[in-house]
């Protein structure tokens, strides 16, 4: 009986993994303006930001980040590339979620 091995739940490292949604998809992008409303992309692979101060890539399980774009931003998945040209806002990157919120000149003061 000392030879008994113990069966249990598998390893608490891929039950981590499930709540935090990780089933092998890409990140998820949200992008919010006063004149299309609310637009979500799903199963990106990559999002290209090309600013006027600098240039990032942004993938999978990247780093928490913010702010402020002046210039041009793609969405890259496996069937479709989405790119916004000229576009002014903010953004926010976290949890596989990328979130911009668009500036329009006609909603400023």
């Amino acid at each position: 009986m000392a030879n008994k091995e113990k069966q249990g739940n598998p390893p608490a490292a891929s039950a981590a993994q499930k709540s935090h949604g990780d089933d092998g998809n890409g990140m998820e992008a949200r992008v919010s303006s006063f004149e299309n409303g609310l637009q979500v992309y799903s199963d990106i692979r990559l999002i290209r930001i090309k600013s006027s101060k600098y240039n990032l890539l942004i993938m999978k399980d990247y780093l928490p980040i913010l702010g402020q774009v002046e210039g041009k931003i793609s969405f890259v998945g496996e069937e479709q590339e989405v790119v916004l040209d000229d576009i002014r806002g903010f953004f926010c990157h976290k949890h596989n979620v990328f979130s911009l919120l668009l500036k329009e000149n006609s909603h400023v003061g």
